[in-house]
Order: structure tokens, then sequence, then C-alpha cells
């Protein structure tokens, strides 16, 4: 199985389960968290803008070829939206068809773009399938957070920075 397969799996997989594990989640108050610390809320709609913003980077390099985008500036964008403001159930409805959409989006890549490079910010230049992968590792990364009883079928190697 090539590696954009894995990943599209992957992301089926996360897509199908994490919605039935986040639809009845209490949703801790903004007064109970540490300063700094993002609400549940606020989790799940960082995790819509990285959505977007892959989704933005993706089809860039499906259409132009070489990528060159600004980074994403988290806390900036998840403060501007105030995810906190928005009902639980339409995040988690939110999230879940942004994510079915990318995966009918990977299962689009054509195999001569997964070696694009993706010019992001200041980052070193990644390829197509490693933006995918980092995406995905991102993902589990937070979902642990927001869904710790959701076991990934694969390891993620995601470690921020």
């Amino acid at each position: 199985m090539q590696p954009i397969e894995i990943s599209i799996e992957d992301l089926k997989d996360i897509t199908a389960r994490i919605p039935v594990l986040l639809k009845d989640r209490k949703i801790e108050p903004k007064e109970n968290l540490e300063p700094g610390e993002w609400t549940s809320r606020e989790l799940l709609g960082h995790l819509i803008d990285s959505a977007s913003n892959n989704h933005l980077r993706f089809v860039n390099a499906i259409v132009t070829g070489e990528v060159h985008l600004p980074s994403y500036e988290q806390e900036k964008w998840v403060m501007s939206q105030g995810w906190d403001d928005e009902p639980w159930e339409r995040l988690v409805v939110l999230w879940e068809n942004y994510n079915l959409h990318l995966v009918h989006l990977l299962g689009r890549i054509p195999e001569d773009k997964l070696n694009v490079l993706c010019y992001i910010g200041k980052n070193p230049p990644m390829t197509l399938q490693d933006l995918v992968v980092d995406y995905l590792d991102h993902l589990k990364h937070h979902l642990k957070d927001l869904a710790p009883e959701f076991t990934p079928t694969r390891p993620s190697g995601y470690t921020p920075s």
C-alpha cells in the first residue's frame, strides 16, 4: 500500500470514530483553565483551522505545483474566530465534514504531485506527501486531549515545535 493510501485510510478511520466520541463530551468552562490553555471548543476550532489551512496547501500543490504559503498563526486564528461561542455540536459536524472532504481530496491527488515541494512560512520545504502525513500526525496529537479514549490505528510521529 502506498503512503498516500495509508494516510487516506487513517483519516477515514479517524473521521468515522471521533465524532461518536465527541458528541456527548462535557465541555469545561473557560474559567477552569490555566492561562494560555484552550477550551475543548477552541481546540476543536484549531483542528478545523488546521483542516482549512491544509486544504488550501493540498489544492495549491495539486494545481500550481511548488507552493509558497504563509505559516498559520494559530493563537490569532483561534482567538479571532471565537470558537467558544459556537455550539459544540456544530463544531463536531464542521470538523467531521471538513475531514470527509479531505479524504475525498486526498484520494484524487495524482501520484506525480506527491513530491511537489511546499514552503510554509519559514519552515524547511516539505513534499505534499510529507505535508499530508504531518497533518494527520498533528490531528492525532491533539485528539488525545479531546478524546483520550481514542487510539489511532497507526501511532503518531508528531512532536510539536
